[in-house]
Order: structure tokens, then sequence, then C-alpha cells
């Protein structure tokens, strides 16, 4: 199926590792123009060189903190500088702390609004000038199974992105009519590092290992794995292309079944 991706430009933030990487790597093989963002420099132009490697659709990279507002209106303002439009942003972070409600700080707290409620909304503030003025393009905000279903330790995740979900519903009542969509994307345990991270926190909190914590995840999915990048960023692609345009203030679940609300 031809999403016809092919030339145009999006924002992949968090596009240096991980679901963000994969998602800029798909959207390359489509022909697209992708800028990534990320913090780590070296990090970044790694996946960058990745990126032109595949030979289709061009990368430019911005180093950059979603947590900072200037750092959200300038990687918005340097895409559209560079490749003179903007059809799609993938608003996505890093995510905040693993631990139970007993063990959070206010700080953490804190830092979780700044990794995943406040970019959603900085960089839509910032893109839609852009795609108003042109009457369509794409905001899809990365979130997690978590915010539909919680997990353990992962409150402060569940909260926080169950916002985003908020924020994009409402958003999506006020910019449809400049054909403007927002959707959010829910990744279910999907093998990345950040995957490897929480399984080994709650490995070292059980005091099993974690490949039996992964097991666990695997069986808990109708499934019965882990899921792979390349099958989210498929999902991603869609939403963010042409062939999605009547979807909007929706979320869909990648997760192998896992969540079972109805």
């Amino acid at each position: 199926m031809d999403l016809g991706l092919a030339g145009k430009v999006f924002l992949v933030c968090g596009g240096s590792s991980g679901l963000g990487l994969g998602i800029a790597e798909r959207l390359c093989r489509e022909g697209a123009r992708v800028t990534i963002a990320g913090r780590n420099a070296a990090r970044l132009d790694a996946a960058r060189a990745r990126l032109a490697g595949l030979g289709a659709g061009a990368a430019a990279a911005e180093v950059a903190d979603v947590a900072r507002a200037a750092d959200c209106e300038r990687v918005v303002a340097a895409t559209v500088a560079r490749w003179g439009a903007l059809h799609g942003v993938l608003a996505n972070a890093a995510g905040p702390r693993s631990a139970p409600f007993v063990e959070t700080t206010e700080a953490d707290w804190e830092q979780a609004i700044a990794l995943c409620l406040l970019p959603a909304v900085r960089h839509a503030r910032a893109a839609l000038p852009v795609k108003t003025a042109a009457r369509s393009g794409r905001l899809l905000f990365l979130t997690s199974m978590a915010a539909l279903q919680p997990a353990k330790n992962l409150i402060l995740s569940t909260t926080v992105r169950a916002g985003v979900h908020g924020f994009a519903k409402s958003l999506a009542d006020e910019v449809g009519a400049h054909g403007i969509t927002v959707n959010c994307l829910c990744p279910g345990f999907t093998r990345t590092e950040r995957l490897t991270e929480l399984a080994s926190d709650l490995a070292r909190r059980e005091g099993g290992t974690v490949a039996a914590v992964e097991a666990r995840w695997a069986a808990s999915a109708p499934l019965g794995r882990i899921g792979r990048v390349e099958e989210l960023a498929n999902a991603a692609a869609f939403l963010l292309s042409d062939a999605a345009s009547f979807i909007t203030g929706q979320k869909l679940v990648v997760d192998g079944g896992l969540v079972r609300a109805v």
C-alpha cells in the first residue's frame, strides 16, 4: 500500500533511538523528509547517518530538549525553514521514572509532566500555525498502553499520558475544521532499550530476572510475545499519512491485544 509519504516533511521527536528512530526510519523508507530531534548529539548524529544510509527520503537532525519550550519551537521552525513545509509532527519523549506511588516525589511528578505532557502541548502550539495555513496536517502523540490500563510501577506514566489523551481529544475538536488530525499511538511492551530498563528495575525489586519479567509481559498479551519496533512504526506511518485523513481524536493501541478495555 502506497501511503503517499514521498516528499512529505515530518518532525520526529525522540528520534535518536527506540520507537522514535524506528518511526523516522519507516518514514524515510517511504521517501519522506524527516527531522529527528533529541538531547544526545552523538546519538542523534549516528541516527541521522543511519537514516541517510537508507537511500530513500532525506534526514536532518536537531539537538533539542523537549522539556524546554524554546527548543520545541525551534525544531519546528528549523524543519519548516529547511524544507518549506511541515506535514506531520510526532511528539515523543523519554518515559518518566518507574516506581510505585509511595516512592515518588514532587520532583518526579513535575518531571513527568515536563517530559510527557507539556511537549505535546508545545509542539502543537508551534506547529498549528503552519498546518492551519496549509489547511492540512497530522499531529501524533506517542503515549503508552499504560495510559489505558495501569501497569505495575508506571503510575507516573499512566497519569500523565492519560492527560495527553485528553489534550489530543480536545484539540481534535478545535482543529478539525482546518483539515488537521490529532491522534495518539499507544505502544504496548515493545523491544527497546526503555523496555530493558523497565524490566531490569522490576526484576531488581522482585528479586527475579529480566528474562522472567519479559516472559510474564509476553504471556499477558493474547499474541504471546513482545512487540517489534517496526510493528509500531507501521502504525505510525499510517496515522501520519493521507490514508488516515478521516481518523482523528483517536487512540490506536499496538500491544498484541494486552489492553482488555472494550
